[in-house]
């Protein structure tokens, strides 16, 4: 009961931020293509554009803040409208979404790079996706469950028997042991936090994050040597990442 009512209390508040920010001209874009727990790319945004109406803006104003105002925002000059020269990306709906935005959940189909996608070709990547999703959901909930234990032995056996379901899991197993070294980290159990973060580089060796992270946990353990080593890899595979570039940097001048 207590987190129901702090959510719709929260939604109300986020609406009425909303049809403020609307009403004194702030732009709005729309971000629900974002990663997030329960929210699905693409699909979420019809949810978004919907929420934006109930918020005070025109279906015509919600449109906007998915298409133009994005385009505008990261100076995008050849997206955000349909006209001659422009980005050839395009959703087909059977009405008008302007009078209301439920005609968009009606997809024709799409212009993507020029390219023509009939509905039809998209209900069968649905459906193949659907059929993916399915293989790998016990898998999923296998390796949440073990990332939720903090057992790294289980993370890892479970990522090493999922065979040919395995390259759809990576990103999963490595945030999930990443977060869970940090987690440990926060606690003082340095010795935990190494085991799960040097998994991580033993599964994703080419990983720059990976070793960036097992450089902070060496470096904790006054494991100098071998935290310059980790700090140096994770420059070797992102020439660009400048926390590891501070770090080595800030070792190198302590030794």
């Amino acid at each position: 009961p207590f987190m129901s009512e702090y959510l719709l209390q929260n939604l109300a508040l986020q609406r009425a931020l909303t049809k403020a920010f609307h009403a004194h001209g702030v732009p709005l874009l729309t971000g629900t293509d974002s990663p997030f727990d329960l929210v699905v790319p693409g699909f979420s945004l019809h949810d978004e554009l919907e929420e934006l109406v109930r918020s005070g803006l025109t279906p015509l104003a919600a449109l906007r803040a998915a298409t133009l105002a994005p385009a505008r925002a990261w100076k995008l000059a050849d997206a955000g409208t349909i006209a001659p020269g422009m980005r050839a990306d395009l959703v087909l709906v059977a009405r008008d979404p302007r009078a209301d935005l439920g005609a968009l959940r009606e997809v024709e189909g799409v212009v993507l790079a020029g390219r023509w996608i009939p509905r039809e070709t998209l209900d069968a990547e649905l459906e193949r996706i659907g059929a993916r999703q399915k293989r790998r959901a016990p898998w999923v909930e296998r390796l949440g469950q073990a990332i939720d234990d903090g057992d790294v032995e289980a993370i890892s056996k479970a990522y090493a028997e999922a065979g040919a379901e395995a390259p759809g899991l990576a990103r999963l197993v490595e945030d999930g042991l990443n977060d869970l070294g940090y987690n440990l980290l926060a606690a003082g159990q340095l010795e935990r936090a190494h085991a799960a973060l040097a998994r991580n580089t033993e599964l994703f060796p080419a990983s720059a994050n990976a070793w960036d992270s097992l450089g902070e946990v060496l470096w904790k353990l006054d494991r100098d040597d071998e935290a310059i080593a980790a700090y140096e890899r994770a420059l070797e595979l992102d020439p660009e990442a400048a926390g590891s570039r501070a770090m080595l940097e800030r070792i190198l001048e302590e030794q």
